[in-house]
């Protein structure tokens, strides 16, 4: 319909979500400096863990986090999304 309002909407959130799900589609995240730390990862809503290291002296420390169920690794420091980018896989082209 030209002129008139889209009968679907799709929130950035969940465009996400079902582009990193879907498997046909790269999303990548460039990081920027944030004021507050990720909790929950943002493709998928599921709380980060810490990866967990040990340094020189054998003490545990934190070495960033990461997400169980998909993956995602963010490295130490206060990180957060500045841009998400989306990649088509390379190989042979379907038609």
């Amino acid at each position: 319909m030209a002129g008139g309002p889209a009968p679907y909407s799709l929130s950035p959130r969940r465009a996400r979500r079902i582009a990193s799900k879907s498997g046909r589609v790269i999303v990548k995240m460039i990081a920027r400096r944030s004021e507050r730390e990720l909790k929950r990862c943002p493709f998928c809503e599921k709380t980060l863990e810490g990866l967990r290291t040990r340094d020189l002296f054998g003490e545990p420390t934190v070495a960033g986090r990461s997400c169980p169920a998909c993956g995602l690794k963010i490295p130490p420091g206060r990180l957060g999304p500045a841009r998400y980018v989306f990649e088509l896989p390379s190989g042979p082209t379907r038609g």
